[in-house]
């Protein structure tokens, strides 16, 4: 289902960034991208398991849950996510204020 979702929300970006700017990628840049993709999925899929030998493992062998992300790297993504909430909300600010010109 997701992977429906995913190809269902990359065909409207198409035809809306179309609508809007009548934009199209070139072929070579397309293959470009369908090969990257493939090849980083690919490679995904082909990396080992870790264990729970592994001391940077977030899993436990017990019960498969997911162990809660530690205290660090919590901050980090929080930060993060607020730093592009703060780029995203400038860039609609001076959208809003920009001067509207006299006909």
């Amino acid at each position: 289902m997701l992977a429906v979702l995913a190809v269902l929300g990359a065909a409207l970006t198409t035809v809306f960034s179309y609508m809007n700017g009548h934009f199209l990628a070139s072929v070579p840049q397309l293959v470009s991208i369908v090969l990257i993709v493939v090849a980083l999925v690919v490679l995904t899929f082909r990396l080992p398991r870790r264990t729970s030998a592994d001391p940077q493992t977030h899993r436990t062998d017990a019960d498969q849950t997911i162990v809660p992300t530690p205290p660090p790297l919590n901050l980090v993504s929080h930060i993060v996510f607020g730093l592009g909430a703060l780029v995203l909300l400038a860039f609609a600010a001076r959208r809003v204020a920009a001067p509207v010109p006299a006909p």
